[in-house]
Formats: C-alpha cells, sequence, structure tokens
C-alpha cells in the first residue's frame, strides 16, 4: 500500500483520538466534581456530627447521662433520615451495624460482658470515623490549598497552573488512547500470526506494520504525562505548617504581649477527698461553664 492509502486511516484516527480526549476530559472532571461534592457533604452532614456525639459518650461521666447519649446516638443514626445510609463509606456503615447488634444485645442481656462489647464496637466506631474524617479533609484540603495558593500567586503562575491543569488532563486522555492503540497492535499482530501459521491466511493488517512508532510515540507520550503528574503532585504538596504545640516561652511571651486574654485566677484542688467528691456530684448535676 502506497502512503496515500492510509490517509484515510490517519484522518479517522484524528478524529476518533479528538473525541477520545474530549470526552475522558469531560467525562472525568464531571466524576471529579462529583467526588469532592460528596465528599464535602460526608464530612458536613455525617462524620462531623458522628465523632461530635463519639467523643461525647467517652468523655460523659454522669452514668445516667452516658447511657441515655449511648440510646440517642442509636436512634439517631439508626432512623431512616439519617445520613449514614447515603454515606460514601461502606466501612462506617458497617461498624454501626457492629455497634447496633451490640447495643440490642445489651438492651436484653446488660452483663459486663455485653457492656464491654458495646463500648468496644463504640470505640472501634470511633477510630474510623476519624480516620474517615482526617482522610477526607485531606482530599478536599489539597483541593482548597492549592486554588488558595494559586490565588495569591503573580498573574503568569496562575496562567502557569490553570494551563498545567489543561495539559495534564489532555495528556492523560492520550495516553489512555494511545495505550488502547498499543493493545489494539498486540492483538492485531498475534491474531495475524496465529491464523497465518494455522490456516495460511493472509490479511492486511493496519497497524502492525507501524508497531515501532506506534511504542515510541507510547513511550514518548507516558514520559510526558509522568512529569506532568510529578509538576502537579509538586505543586499540591505545598502544605502550611501548624507548627508544634508544645509552645517554647518565646512563643508564650510575644503572644501574651501582643493579645489580651483574661487573667484566670488558679484555684487548688480541695484538700481532702469528701470536698473532691462533693465537687464532682455537684459539677455533674448541674454543670456551670464560667
Amino acid at each position: 500500500m502506497n502512503l496515500k492509502d492510509y490517509i484515510p486511516l490517519v484522518s479517522a484516527l484524528v478524529i476518533v483520538l479528538g473525541w477520545a480526549v474530549t470526552y475522558f476530559f469531560n467525562l472525568k472532571l464531571k466524576a471529579k466534581e462529583t467526588f469532592l461534592s460528596r465528599t464535602e457533604n460526608d464530612i458536613r452532614n455525617l462524620l462531623l456530627h458522628m465523632i461530635a456525639d463519639l467523643r461525647g459518650i467517652r468523655e460523659e461521666k454522669h452514668h445516667p447521662t452516658h447511657l441515655r447519649k449511648i440510646k440517642s446516638f442509636f436512634e439517631k443514626y439508626r432512623s431512616p433520615s439519617s445520613h449514614l445510609y447515603l454515606s460514601t463509606s461502606s466501612l462506617i456503615i458497617k461498624q454501626f451495624n457492629h455497634f447496633e447488634e451490640h447495643y440490642v444485645l445489651y438492651q436484653n442481656n446488660n452483663s459486663s460482658e455485653q457492656l464491654d462489647n458495646l463500648y468496644t464496637s463504640l470505640s472501634i466506631l470511633e477510630d474510623s470515623v476519624n480516620m474517615k474524617l482526617n482522610d477526607y479533609r485531606q482530599v478536599l484540603f489539597k483541593q482548597y490549598n492549592w486554588f488558595y495558593r494559586v490565588e495569591k500567586s503573580p498573574f503568569i503562575v496562575r496562567i502557569y497552573a490553570e494551563l498545567l491543569k489543561i495539559v495534564l488532563q489532555a495528556f492523560s486522555a492520550l495516553t489512555l488512547t494511545a495505550l488502547i492503540i498499543v493493545f489494539a497492535t498486540l492483538i492485531e499482530g498475534g491474531l495475524y500470526y496465529s491464523l497465518f501459521t494455522m490456516i495460511q491466511l493472509n490479511v492486511e493488517l493496519y497497524f502492525w506494520p507501524f508497531r515501532n512508532q506506534i511504542y515510541g510515540y507510547t513511550l514518548a507520550i507516558g514520559f510526558l504525562w509522568t512529569l506532568l503528574h510529578l509538576l502537579d503532585w509538586l505543586m499540591y504538596s505545598f502544605k502550611e505548617s501548624p507548627g508544634s504545640k508544645n509552645y517554647t516561652n518565646k512563643q508564650i511571651d510575644y503572644h501574651k504581649k501582643n493579645k489580651s486574654f483574661l487573667s484566670l485566677q488558679i484555684t487548688p484542688l480541695p484538700a481532702n477527698k469528701e470536698k473532691e467528691e462533693a465537687v464532682e456530684n455537684s459539677a455533674n448535676t448541674n454543670p456551670i461553664i464560667n
């Protein structure tokens, strides 16, 4: 075949590649928007409320109030209106079901063994919710940090950052298309040699004669795609450090000098045990926040 004979094939490939790049770009963008929206909804509507309720149960020392909080938690998240069952995390749903089972068993048989199982299920659920909350926050903050950093950057840097995103999406689609063509080339070559060996069938090949060029272009596109992902990762990896929670005397003196807070008088603890118990009972029955 002459080179002119491949013009229709090349034209068709260009059209298919253009369609594939556009489709992949739009599909991935829509999926990313949906993913971030669902992640934000999970944090706002479920995880923040659930972790606050679980910590409230664990930190409550007044026994009747403690049991009421467990019951309220049980009824709140098992109701049909609960956001739990629209959660993106099947792990949280399954572990809440474990808590639900242990709570029902404890209601029927309030033994120490059942109470241990109930508290263990609550502890495991709290750990999982806390882990998911941290993971989801990191996903969202990675996006927010990138946009905030870009908005604070000079105009040229903003153009570069937006252009990098567009080029990265385009190269992702090109890489996927190139891998599909490589896969089709290997299938075509394998089928040809299998048929030619078995039945001496001679057919016209479209991809296999250009396999070296296809492999070369695919490697080049893959290398550029990797390089662009590396640049993207370097931009996303920027994080503001919160610093250490162990403050130095210099930090304490600086902030005391620059910001005025209410000076509190620290009173010593009661001297004897009876006074301690009286204060604790009074706080449990009638807590006062100064």
